[in-house]
């Protein structure tokens, strides 16, 4: 019985692995739980660390940061148990993304070198890639995207090297994001396109929703209007398949303000109506900044402007900065 009932713990955690990838989260928490149940009634305290990081990451693709991180806590205590320095390397490399999703960019970046000092130590190249392409993705919100792209460079060569094709898929991403700021709209498709190949092949939805949307932006700059329309309606899918309400709000915002074929007082009406409650201070200012570009209202107009003064005097990122440039 024994011997069934530690089978059945990994084919639970390897279950809840493929559906986290796939983007059925409920069904991969539900296998999750499973698992640790059975690693708690069997005394496996290692892979009750191994579940607790897996249900972090899948709360974290659900877009539950609170919850990841308190998961992440958890495979931390767990890891300093057992001297399991590879799954606390893991597990704060989530902690520094989650505290960047959480507006706390400091504490992000002394979690990522703090990975990068322990993958260095261990040799671990795998781990250290990560932490790269992690302290690159910082150097890209202050838009030092020179610097990003050097260490992007080196992380996708690291990645390469050890077949990792989560960290390529992400690494490609993030650096086609940095060439889309620089207007090297060329390159950036490029990148985007090598990111969704991987993505298409693994069926990684948890990464390729956020590509979508991101290549959807970059036709959107370059005023192919009909491509950038095609790639934003197939984020709006897999974000509706996974539930992912940030980029169903992006797909809403790029088809309102590519998409003439409708009245502007329409398209304004629409916006309005979403549910503000229920969004971030940076999605209300996306909002707000969408419904002037269309209606020319000085009132949302100043809205906007307000909003990201207040997030630049925060965080400095880039992108609050050149918001508040287009806005003045």
């Amino acid at each position: 019985e024994h011997d069934d009932l530690f089978s059945l713990m990994y084919i639970y955690n390897n279950a809840g692995m493929i559906n986290s990838y796939r983007g059925d989260y409920k069904t991969s928490l539900d296998l999750y739980r499973k698992s640790l149940d059975l690693a708690l009634k069997l005394g496996i305290k290692r892979h009750e660390g191994i579940i607790f990081g897996n249900l972090a990451a899948t709360y974290f693709y659900k877009g539950d940061y609170h919850k990841a991180l308190e998961y992440c806590l958890k495979g931390i205590d767990n890891a300093k148990l057992l001297g399991d320095e590879v799954n606390q390397c893991h597990l704060i490399s989530t902690i520094g993304v989650i505290y960047r999703k959480l507006g706390q960019p400091d504490k992000s970046l002394e979690c990522f070198e703090k990975q990068k000092e322990l993958a260095k130590k261990m040799n671990a190249m795998n781990l250290y890639s990560i932490a790269i392409g992690n302290i690159a993705f910082m150097f890209t919100l202050t838009g030092e995207f020179e610097k990003s792209n050097e260490m992007y460079e080196e992380a996708v060569q690291l990645s390469t090297r050890t077949d990792d094709k989560i960290s390529m898929a992400v690494n490609y991403s993030n650096m086609a994001d940095n060439y889309k700021y620089l207007k090297d709209y060329s390159r950036s498709l490029e990148l985007f396109k090598k990111s969704i190949k991987i993505c298409e092949e693994h069926d990684l939805k948890f990464h390729l929703v956020s590509v979508y949307c991101y290549i959807s932006e970059v036709y959107a700059e370059m005023k192919k209007i009909e491509e950038a329309l095609s790639y934003s309606e197939k984020c709006r899918d897999i974000a509706l398949e996974l539930d992912r309400k940030d980029f169903l709000l992006k797909c809403d915002l790029a088809k309102t303000l590519l998409d003439n074929s409708k009245p502007s007082a329409e398209r304004v009406k629409f916006l309005l109506s979403l549910d503000k409650d229920s969004l971030s201070e940076e999605e209300k200012a996306s909002l707000y900044k969408a419904v002037y570009k269309i209606s020319g209202s000085k009132e949302f107009k100043k809205k906007a402007l307000t909003l990201y003064t207040g997030l630049y005097k925060k965080l400095k990122y880039y992108d609050y900065r050149i918001a508040m440039e287009e806005l003045s």
